[in-house]
Parts: C-alpha cells; structure tokens; sequence
C-alpha cells in the first residue's frame, strides 16, 4: 500500500486525525512517514508507517494506550521528533490543534 493509499483510508476512517505527513527528501519515495492516531474518548491507539524505496509501506507501528495523559504525552513527543527530522513535513497539526483534542 502506498502512503497516499493509506492516509486516504485514515481520512475516511472515522475519528481518525493524521497527526503529521512527512518525508526526508523529495527527490526519493524512501523514508516518507505518516502517524495518524485515532480521538481520545474512543479508542485510544497511534499507527506510524514508513515507506521503502518504492514508496510502499513496509513498517506499521502501533501503540495502544491506557490512558489520555499518556495518549497527550506520546503525542507531543512524536510530533517534537518529527519537527528536528531530516527532511520537511508536509502536513502537521499544531501543539494547540493537538491539545484540543484533549479538552
């Protein structure tokens, strides 16, 4: 599955936000990610994919979390690695569009 695949199934998901869309160079389809992660109050999970050299997810990784401060903390993390990445990101939520799905 590509990565474009994949974020159009994780917007046609419902309650699923996609946390940041990034990638390491555009001359190259190796190295793009994606996390998505669905709203607090349902249930509570985070999914990161990579692409290979051919711009195919080859690496999902989920985490599956007990509870909301731990889901925020998570979160804001991921989203403050992925901003000191090589490469540019795409598309990325704000810390405050973040924190808005916790109040």
């Amino acid at each position: 599955m590509t990565i474009e695949d994949f974020g159009e199934m994780v917007d046609d998901s419902h309650g699923t936000v996609t946390l940041y869309k990034h990638i390491r160079s555009k001359q190259t389809d190796f190295g793009q990610s994606i996390c998505v992660f669905q709203e607090p109050g349902t249930e509570m999970f985070q999914m990161n994919a990579t692409t290979d050299s051919r711009g195919i997810i080859t690496t999902v990784t989920v985490k599956i979390f007990s509870s909301l401060e731990r889901m925020m903390v998570e979160l804001r993390g991921e989203l403050g690695r992925m901003s000191i990445a090589p490469g540019e990101s795409f598309y990325h939520l704000s810390d405050a569009e973040l924190l808005s799905y916790f109040i």
